[in-house]
């Protein structure tokens, strides 16, 4: 009965946004770089409650304000969560959800510590990865953002047919695109890596299992023939989804910000509760009026069933998705998309269960 019927009600008002204490800042592309592995880097695994600083040293471009990373949780011994910060600062939100000897990793934004230092805060036992995919930077001459309307599909392999490299056009004049990307029906655990065309990568952008869908975002130079492609380790399925485009010239800057929980239907969190119900749609404020756009982490919370969520700028529901979940299962992902004029992002679930999301920051003009 709670599969079928339960939904999500009005409970109360939006949550209270963060403050927005940094420079808009552009992106600028660094080269891929895996800054910790406890697993071979001789550093001690994060013991429950735990925090490590991680120093970039000269990885970062001067005058960096938010660093774009993957981060991992390897070997772990009990279930908990990851959450990604500026050193000195605290937050309730998470950036990965692990389950003990379960590897499992997502994406995320986050805002520099004044010592342009990220804390990573654990409340389990396990090994951290982390690695460096891009940096933004308080300089005009950096990339700036154009959202999409809504999610567009680029390529879907199970309609088109798989290849050893999946080569997808973008739009002309991108310099780079934050896509989506999904694994599917895949032989075995693996991972996929996106890169712009001509220059094979074998960093990961997703490490996915053989059950169920896999999703992780990522922002992807594109090549001069205006592609990117992406390949896989072992046979599985592609899906790439594009959110919006980044060129030089005019166009959206990124405002870092603590990450700030927005929406929880657990506990009513930005007034939805007590869950988010099949096929409903739930809008909440996740940035501010003045922005056009929002990054953020969304987490999807032991579903009744296999299932995903899509996000849009409540304009209707895109044909894409932003989190894939197993039953019973919690899993995360970076989102940057377009949100309506009142800030307001809608998430649309396929399936009973609860959803959370962590903004982390927002574009603005």
């Amino acid at each position: 009965f709670t599969r079928d019927m339960a939904q999500a009600r009005r409970t109360g008002g939006d949550a209270a946004l963060p403050l927005a204490t940094r420079t808009p800042s552009t992106f600028v592309s660094v080269p891929a770089e895996r800054v910790i592995d406890t697993r071979t880097d001789g550093s001690d695994r994060l013991r429950p409650n735990s925090t490590r600083r991680i120093d970039f040293g000269d990885s970062l471009p001067s005058e960096a304000t938010a660093v774009a990373l993957y981060i991992g949780s390897a070997r772990s011994s009990t279930n908990g969560f990851l959450s990604a910060t500026p050193c000195g600062e605290t937050t309730a939100a998470s950036s990965v959800n692990f389950r003990a000897r379960v590897n499992v990793g997502a994406p995320t934004i986050v805002a520099l510590g004044t010592a342009d230092d990220v804390c990573i805060f654990s409340s389990g036992d396990t090994e951290l990865i982390v690695d460096l995919q891009g940096a933004f930077v308080d300089d005009a001459n950096g990339l700036t953002f154009t959202p999409l309307d809504a999610p567009a599909r680029l390529v879907d392999t199970r309609e088109t047919g798989r290849a050893d490299e999946v080569v997808v056009d973008v739009a002309t004049g991108a310099q780079a695109v934050a896509v989506n990307l999904t694994a599917v029906r895949a032989v075995s655990s693996g991972f996929l890596s996106a890169y712009p065309c001509g220059t094979p990568s074998d960093v990961a952008s997703l490490n996915f299992r053989a059950e169920s869908a896999w999703a992780a975002s990522a922002i992807v130079n594109v090549s001069d023939d205006n592609t990117i492609c992406v390949t896989t380790n072992v046979a599985a399925d592609v899906i790439v989804d594009i959110t919006g485009t980044f060129r030089s010239g005019a166009g959206l800057r990124y405002v870092p910000v603590t990450p700030t929980r927005m929406l929880d239907t657990r506990f009513g969190t930005g007034g939805w509760a007590p869950i988010h119900g099949s096929d409903q749609t739930l809008d909440f404020r996740a940035a501010p009026a003045t922005a056009s756009a929002v990054t953020g982490t969304l987490t999807m919370v032991k579903p009744l069933d296999r299932g995903f969520v899509s996000a849009d700028p409540c304009a209707g529901a895109a044909p894409t998705s932003s989190a894939n979940a197993s039953t019973g299962s919690v899993i995360a992902n970076s989102v940057t998309i377009k949100i309506d004029d009142a800030g307001r992002l809608c998430l649309l679930s396929s399936a009973t269960g609860n959803t959370l999301f962590d903004t982390t920051g927002w574009w603005v003009s």
